[in-house]
């Protein structure tokens, strides 16, 4: 498997357990899968993180857990239904 194969592997893998409608997932799977797919973090105020994708403007911004990773329940379903209505889920 090449890094590109084994790279996108692991976005199919993170967007096939948000598809799934996890009871829990980490903060940090997000960034990364947001990362992936072309969202660039921006700043927020407090705990507010934005995420911005300049090739069709989509923005979301979600508050990021502290002091542990998980998100809560709706947040992870806040991104999933946004992933979906972008379709990239």
């Amino acid at each position: 498997m090449s890094c590109d194969e084994e790279k996108m592997s692991g976005i199919e893998k993170r967007k096939a357990e948000l598809r799934s409608a996890p009871k829990t997932w980490s903060w940090s799977k997000a960034v990364r899968l947001l990362t992936a797919i072309g969202f660039e973090q921006g700043s927020g105020s407090g705990s507010v993180r934005t995420f911005f994708r300049a090739t069709d403007g989509a923005k979301i911004a979600l508050h990021e857990p502290h002091p542990s990773d998980e998100m809560k329940k709706y947040q992870i379903k806040d991104l999933r239904v946004f992933l979906e209505e972008k379709g990239d889920l």
